[in-house]
């Protein structure tokens, strides 16, 4: 069995994955970080210590499915976006791992941002965006990036991510930590918003209500400081709260981030092109990262999107966290391709 390795260690989990010549999992090895209760994530120091844990335990885990055969590639995502100045500590143990065994065992060596795993990983359900002649809109929406990409595929087959927008400050997934946190959940709070939100009657008055706001300057970038100010101060105000209003707050807060996407995406994807960085022909988006994941937002943008003119697709839900499935796909995809490729010769390591 040809085998082909991709590793991840982001800020929350550390991964590695094994793909066979068909895409199929063979290994999808996780662990979450620690975080301290009531904190709000970890220095990069402390992310380090804990991936140099963690990852030796998972190649174990993992080479245990190989049937004493080796890889034939490994990918590592080593920064946060494939552009200019990207760069994250947390991603170097992963990179170090990944030369590690990729010298012992004679496989072929290339790297990936953190972003383009996510979308591969989305992709492998999902391959029908690839046909598209113009390319596909992704929301990549996580704890760190809240960001609209146009997604095309090069001569390589291989995709290449062009940024249309972002947040103007913070991202979802940082509002819905900060939220969690603030009503005294562990970090990460994503799942249990999540699981909250879908125990509130849809006929309950929401505590929270407010429009989505777009950037003042552009009018094409989302903002959620605000928001998240307006929150924070209402939860505040009716301390202690009962664990019904609890569920309300995290009805309430996920509803306005589904409004404030649907609200973003028309403002940014659906300009008429004369300006730069204007994409017309968006109306395919697929979702990744962690915020994607969260079944209530998908339930909320999924009831809308027809009238919205949107089709949306969807990593599935485990895929959509932080993981590794798409840095092996990558191994895969550019061990098949030839090394010439100029999209490869900026991450490509031997």
């Amino acid at each position: 069995m040809a085998a082909y390795l991709g590793i991840d260690t982001s800020c929350y989990t550390t991964s590695l994955a094994l793909i066979d010549d068909q895409e199929r999992i063979v290994a999808d090895c996780r662990r979450m970080l620690s975080v301290e209760r009531g904190q709000r994530g970890l220095s990069q120091s402390a992310m380090l210590f804990q991936h140099m844990k963690n990852l030796p335990l998972l190649w174990e885990e993992a080479a245990g499915r190989l049937d004493g055969e080796q890889p034939v590639a490994v990918a590592a995502t080593a920064w946060p976006r494939r552009e200019s100045g990207s760069y994250m500590p947390a991603f170097l143990m992963g990179t170090a791992m990944a030369r590690l065994i990729a010298t012992t065992t004679k496989a072929g060596l290339w790297f990936l941002s953190h972003q383009e795993a996510h979308v591969w990983s989305a992709l492998l359900f999902c391959p029908e965006l690839l046909n598209n002649p113009g390319g596909f809109g992704v929301l990549h929406l996580s704890g760190g990036t809240c960001e609209l990409l146009q997604v095309s595929l090069n001569e390589k087959h291989l995709i290449v991510c062009r940024k249309i927008s972002a947040s103007a400050d913070i991202t979802p997934g940082q509002m819905i930590d900060r939220i969690g946190v603030r009503l005294g959940m562990e970090f990460p709070c994503g799942r249990q918003i999540d699981r909250l939100a879908a125990t509130v009657p849809a006929e309950q008055k929401p505590v929270f209500a407010q429009k989505p706001a777009l950037d003042g300057q552009t009018s094409r970038q989302i903002s959620f400081s605000g928001s998240l100010s307006a929150v924070e101060r209402l939860i505040d105000s009716m301390r202690p709260l009962p664990d019904e209003t609890v569920a309300i707050v995290c009805r309430d807060v996920l509803v306005y981030i589904a409004d404030s996407i649907l609200v973003w995406l028309d403002a940014a994807g659906r300009s008429n092109g004369a300006e730069e960085g204007s994409v017309p022909t968006i109306t395919d988006v697929l979702l990744c990262g962690g915020v994607a994941s969260s079944d209530f937002l998908r339930s909320q943008l999924m009831s809308r999107a027809a009238r919205n003119d949107w089709r949306f697709y969807w990593a599935k839900p485990h895929l959509s966290t932080d993981n590794a499935v798409g840095a092996a796909m990558f191994a895969r995809r550019v061990a098949c391709a030839a090394t010439d490729n100029v999209l490869l010769s900026a991450g490509r390591s031997r």
